[in-house]
């Protein structure tokens, strides 16, 4: 079982740079906290800017700094990939139980994809990081359980995890290709309606009168849709719509 063979490494690798950005997260927010004037070195500029993460409310979902949750859930995963490498054998529980910490993490990673993307408006590097490692240990750890057996499948959806061994690296492959579009899709709108509302205050600065236009394309959809901070259309994450 080739999967079998390789998840030691995979659990160590994936483990061990997610609980380095995890670290450097969590550095970078003590800082922040020292001096409120601090840059972190993941902020590039406004599109990536890991300090405007920092301070939102979803960077501490339950109560403590998500960071903080991934140094003590990888550090597990680096540990289970250790044994593994040093010949330990796990009973059949400890497996599942490792395949619910996993579905756990790929779920809360999804929320704070969404979370960063459609409501912050703000990107973290260090979290994309984490958020790739994560999705490969889910997809080959889940691999793994069904390779092996120790997770069981319904008989008609058997076909599905035969099919998902035989796509090894497709899946993962296509889940990143999505993801990748939906950022680019995001940073074109965010670009054409930043341009629109510049060169609509320049009008309303010169005191040039604009015939009234319908939004329309990218403009529209940011009208109708909840923002964040940097679009002139913002509103506060929770709040309710007016109509």
């Amino acid at each position: 079982m080739i999967i079998d063979r390789t998840l030691p490494v995979l659990l160590v690798t994936t483990g061990a740079i997610s609980l380095l950005a995890a670290w450097a997260l969590i550095v970078e927010r003590l800082r922040l906290l020292e001096d409120p004037t601090h840059i972190p070195i993941c902020s590039l500029n406004a599109t990536f800017s890991c300090g405007s993460v920092m301070t939102t409310r979803q960077a501490s979902a339950f109560g403590v700094p998500n960071p903080l949750v991934g140094i003590a859930g990888f550090s597990i995963v680096v540990t289970i990939g250790v044994a593994l490498l040093a010949g330990a054998h796990f009973h059949r529980w400890f497996w599942i139980g490792l395949q619910a910490g996993v579905t756990f993490g790929i779920v809360f990673v999804h929320w704070l994809m969404f979370q960063s993307i459609y409501r912050i408006e703000a990107l973290c590097i260090f979290c994309m990081i984490v958020w790739v490692m994560t999705a490969v240990l889910f997809w080959y750890v889940t691999l793994c359980n069904l390779e092996s057996s120790r997770a069981t499948l319904p008989r008609w959806l058997q076909g599905v995890s035969t099919g998902m061994i035989r796509y090894l690296t497709a899946i993962p492959s296509l889940w990143l290709l999505v993801v990748a579009m939906a950022l680019l899709y995001e940073l074109r709108v965010r670009t054409v309606c930043s341009r629109a509302h510049v060169m609509s205050s320049a009008a309303e600065t010169s005191g040039a009168r604009l015939a009234p236009q319908r939004p329309v394309g990218a403009c529209r959809v940011i009208r109708e849709r909840p923002r964040c901070t940097r679009s002139p259309y913002y509103r506060p994450f929770g709040s309710k719509v007016r109509g």
